[in-house]
């Protein structure tokens, strides 16, 4: 029996490795004939930075950026491929868990430091980027990002304008020449696991603005700071950003890097499953096992459990999804069994405190009802 093992991260809990190594203890426990692989999810939100390095036997780097409020802090970034490729979490220099809750603004937040990150990374001689965009603090559309590498936003005495969306009301000007050509030619992967474009009902401001820290009044003043500034981007680069499917993740980062940089956005989860050779390990296997923290409509729409699931489906398998919690009317075709991990009432804090222990007691059950099966074949 040959079982592919490829969860999510649990947030705030654990991260995908260590969700399919403690899934994978219990297997082994009760069921220690079972041949398993591990394809941790990196989806290009929290965690993919860890993920990836260690798959992929890579090795850490750090340098001093700015936070999303420009303070200095040391952040890391991996080199994986022999030093040609460079890998790098958003979350790392303008993630929203750098700010207290007090501080969040989306006003102020910029993405600066993961810029700063990326010509570092430029520096040492990679040739190739993977960025991951998930849990930003920012609703700038990469403003700050694009300063850090040299692109200038002036305001209309040719002053640099300020950090964070507040800044972006004052735009007039639009130069490059102090964007290094390596920095504009080198090919950077955007990972992302959301579909929502710069602007609208389901755009950057309205959809993530909220979380982190707008409120009404703010959202809409957002949207029309990040729509004039549409304007002045898609003047200068003879295209409309605003139409890119994908754009508005981080606060609309891919839609203004797509005009300045040589991007490309893909599915977080599925570019790093097929670059782990997912694929490849699925056609030797009988069954997957995923997971996630909350196992919801919001995972069917698009997340990496739901990714890995059509694909073993596609190859043939069964399905099993585990989740923290799972809603009780949730039915789908992508997943033959779901089981919730929990055996007790327990509040979030006692679950999250849990879940290594509820994942490979899981486990354990899951190789049991494997043994079951054998013996009756």
């Amino acid at each position: 029996m040959k079982i592919v093992i490829a969860p999510n991260s649990f947030k705030n809990s654990l991260n995908a490795l260590q969700v399919a190594e403690a899934i994978d203890k219990g297997i082994k426990k009760s069921n220690p004939e079972a041949a398993t692989s591990l394809f941790p999810i990196a989806d290009g939100g929290d965690h993919t930075l860890e993920v990836v390095v260690n798959f992929f036997k890579g090795e850490y780097r750090e340098v001093k950026v700015e936070d999303p409020l420009q303070r200095s802090i040391t952040a890391q970034y991996g080199i994986i491929n022999n030093g040609k490729i460079g890998v790098i979490e958003f979350t790392k220099a303008s993630g929203l868990h750098l700010l207290k809750p007090s501080e969040y603004n989306p006003m102020l937040a910029s993405s600066y430091g993961t810029g700063q990150i990326i010509k570092h990374c430029v520096g040492r001689g990679v040739e190739e980027i993977w960025l991951g965009v998930g849990g930003s603090a920012t609703v700038e559309a990469g403003a700050g990002l694009l300063q850090a590498l040299g692109v200038s936003l002036l305001d209309k005495n040719r002053k640099p304008i300020a950090r964070g969306a507040q800044g972006l009301e004052n735009v007039e000007i639009i130069e490059t020449q102090n964007l290094a050509r390596e920095i504009r030619e080198i090919p950077i992967k955007i990972l992302s696991d959301v579909e929502n474009t710069l602007l609208g009902i389901n755009g950057a401001a309205r959809i993530f603005g909220p979380q982190k820290g707008a409120d009404k009044a703010m959202v809409e003043k957002l949207e029309k700071i990040i729509s004039a500034y549409k304007d002045k981007v898609n003047k200068y680069a003879g295209m409309a950003i605003e139409n890119i499917e994908g754009g508005g993740a981080a606060g609309g980062i891919p839609a203004s890097l797509s005009a300045f940089l040589n991007v490309e956005i893909v599915s977080g989860a599925g570019f790093i499953l097929d670059k782990m050779g997912f694929t490849e390990a699925l056609e030797q296997a009988q069954i997957l096992i995923t997971a996630e923290g909350k196992i919801d409509d919001q995972t069917l729409a698009g997340k990496g459990p739901a990714i890995a699931a059509k694909l073993a489906k596609k190859a043939g398998l069964a399905v099993i999804g585990l989740g923290g919690s799972i809603p009780n009317k949730l039915e789908s075709e992508l997943f033959d069994v779901l089981l919730a991990i929990g055996r007790q009432p327990e509040t979030l804090d006692e679950a999250m405190q849990n879940t290594n222990t509820n994942l490979t007691r899981t486990g354990y059950m899951i190789g049991n009802l494997l043994n079951i099966s054998n013996g009756l074949a």
